[in-house]
């Protein structure tokens, strides 16, 4: 992808940027999008070329300074985390208790007993003591 290319790309971002009541969050223009800043990055283009390019076709804070490198990076990384995580959910008919199955319950762990001696305190005390007797 070529730097044209890209600029008129991110405009295409930007005029996603205005919605029907005003402007909307970056974050759902910047999500519909994910794939063309996946490209960038494929190409080599480091987090500051990319918030350079965004700023310089009006991706900017509501004060009006330009997002950071490190928001962007931020931004991609949540809205990535984001797609992943939904799809990852088995989907609802496949879940156990929305079918009316019930889950088996697991047997709990449970503490193995030793065979040999006691398991009393005293008994413990006195096999240390024998034991440091002999050494």
């Amino acid at each position: 992808m070529n730097s044209k290319e890209a600029k008129k790309r991110a405009e295409q971002i930007a005029e996603d940027l205005e919605g029907i009541a005003g402007r909307l969050p970056i974050e759902r223009a910047v999500k519909k999008h994910q794939v063309f800043f996946q490209e960038l990055r494929k190409t080599g283009a480091t987090w500051g070329q990319i918030a350079k390019l965004m700023a310089g076709v009006g991706f900017r804070r509501a004060d009006g300074t330009p997002l950071t490198e490190q928001h962007w990076s931020a931004m991609i990384s949540r809205i990535g985390r984001g797609a992943r995580e939904h799809t990852v959910a088995a989907p609802l008919s496949k879940r156990p208790h929305e079918q009316g199955q019930r889950a088996v319950p697991q047997e709990p762990h449970q503490r193995e007993v030793r065979k040999s001696g006691g398991s009393g305190v005293r008994e413990l005390m006195e096999r240390a003591k024998n034991a440091r007797k002999t050494v």
